[in-house]
């Protein structure tokens, strides 16, 4: 079963977030992660240490893994030349996780060159890609039906669900909002408790993206479920979509475990300027499990300060796959920055 990209929940899989994000297993001791050590902050190793963040995503979106391989194309996205390279390969691979990721990629760049290809995505055999081509054209500026977007949110699996209340929330609408405040409704009997609730929340990001108000109250209530998951992707959606009235809620966060909800309250509050979750998320790096590594290196994005470059280019060279892409792509997203 495959899983998806970035808060996408997705071919029957486990929840990614911001990279990466699956509560998952340890691992033996990691290689990477010194944190102090490595480069300093001058620009010109600043730069080569992007360079080989570069390489790392060329490396992921050219291996084994397809989870890997769309997550590596995603990470791109904050370097066009790069995204080019890779989402031309993207769009052929056979695993359908890989063609969403690089469908998403085409229409959050807006990269008309593979506007054909989109348009041929429109037949693919999977439900979440074709909706993502829908997405890729409508962002190019091209004239294409996305009705069908409102089917995916009634289907039986969550992760399609999901998945379209991604596209429509990015692709930004605000007359889709009663549409999916309505399916927000339909039940899914056949599914988990948890996943039921990480799909609402899902669409309660997307109407809150769109600009509905009313939807914040469900991440809220997200933030204090039974399911530490639901709690994590509530608290991350929180500080993405700007609720500045749950601050001082996502800052008691730091102290609460798991440490995956410490660290998507250390993300938040970043989003919102503040840096109390700096240390919270430097130490992190050096956690035996590399989910929560690769979790760290995605926040360490937010905090563009000597210690979070030094972190980053430390876990850029950690034993872990999955952490040495996590901090590739935050550190391509602080020098796109």
């Amino acid at each position: 079963m495959e899983r998806m990209p970035h808060s996408v929940i997705g071919f029957g899989g486990a929840v990614v977030l911001v990279g990466v994000l699956v509560f998952g297993q340890a691992v033996g001791a990691q290689a990477g992660a010194q944190v102090g050590a490595g480069v300093g902050s001058a620009q010109g190793e600043w730069e080569r240490v992007g360079e080989r963040a570069i390489e790392q995503i060329k490396v992921s979106a050219g291996g084994q893994d397809p989870f890997l391989r769309a997550n590596a194309i995603e990470a791109s996205q904050a370097d066009r030349a790069t995204a080019r390279e890779l989402v031309g390969a993207g769009l052929s691979d056979r695993f359908a996780v890989v063609r969403f990721s690089a469908l998403v990629t085409v229409g959050v760049l807006r990269l008309d060159e593979f506007v054909p290809s989109a348009s041929d995505a429109l037949t693919d055999p999977t439900e979440s890609v074709r909706g993502a081509a829908m997405f890729a054209l409508r962002r190019c500026g091209r004239a294409v039906d996305v009705s069908p977007l409102a089917g995916m949110l009634t289907s039986r699996d969550p992760g399609v669900r999901g998945n379209a209340a991604l596209l429509l929330g990015r692709i930004g609408d605000p007359s889709a909002v009663a549409m999916l405040k309505e399916l927000a409704q339909v039940p899914m009997p056949r599914v988990s408790a948890a996943r039921e609730a990480i799909v609402r929340i899902q669409i309660a990001e997307a109407i809150a993206n769109l600009g509905g108000d009313t939807a914040l109250a469900a991440l809220r209530a997200g933030a204090y479920s039974q399911f530490d998951e639901v709690r994590v992707l509530a608290v991350l959606m929180m500080g993405r979509v700007g609720d500045r009235r749950m601050e001082k809620g996502i800052e008691s966060f730091l102290r609460e475990p798991p440490i995956e909800l410490q660290l998507a309250a250390a993300e938040s509050l970043a989003r919102f300027g503040r840096s109390d979750g700096r240390a919270v998320v430097v130490n992190a790096c050096q956690s035996p499990i590399a989910t929560v590594r690769a979790q760290a290196a995605s926040a360490l994005a937010l905090f563009d300060q000597p210690i979070a470059r030094r972190a980053l280019a430390g876990l850029l060279e950690d034993s872990s796959e999955q952490v040495r892409l996590a901090a590739a792509a935050g550190i391509l997203a602080i020098s796109g920055r």
